[in-house]
């Protein structure tokens, strides 16, 4: 809906993925342009794309859906690499770890103190 409540229908062409934060125009659907009343600039639209949570599409259908998209490239494993895995990321608690990690240092935490010196 615009900002004068004209409703109008938006499509991408076939293919076109939208990505969050993706920024996209819509000729001549924006506000007035000035002297030209008449004549209407670009409306602009950010996308905010939310995903599904882990859990929330049930694996009958992820596997439908990876039917449809290109298949995954194989990965030729090598004897020098090291396999690894991926988990979830929360920056508060690794803040707090990384502050708990200084106490391990010799001098505690935060380095060595300032030392005065006698004249």
């Amino acid at each position: 809906k615009q900002w004068y409540q004209r409703r109008v229908a938006i499509t991408a062409g076939i293919g076109d993925i939208i990505k969050p934060r993706d920024v996209k125009c819509i000729m001549s659907e924006g506000m007035p342009l000035l002297r030209d009343p008449f004549s209407k600039g670009k409306l602009i639209v950010q996308f905010n794309v939310e995903f599904p949570e882990k859990g929330d599409i049930p694996s009958a259908t992820l596997q439908q859906i990876e039917t449809l998209l290109p298949p995954r490239e194989p990965i030729e494993k090598k004897p020098e690499m090291e396999e690894v895995m991926l988990s979830d990321y929360d920056a508060s608690a690794s803040a707090h770890q990384a502050y708990a990690d200084d106490s391990d240092d010799e001098n505690g935490p935060g380095g060595p103190g300032v030392q005065c010196r006698t004249q």
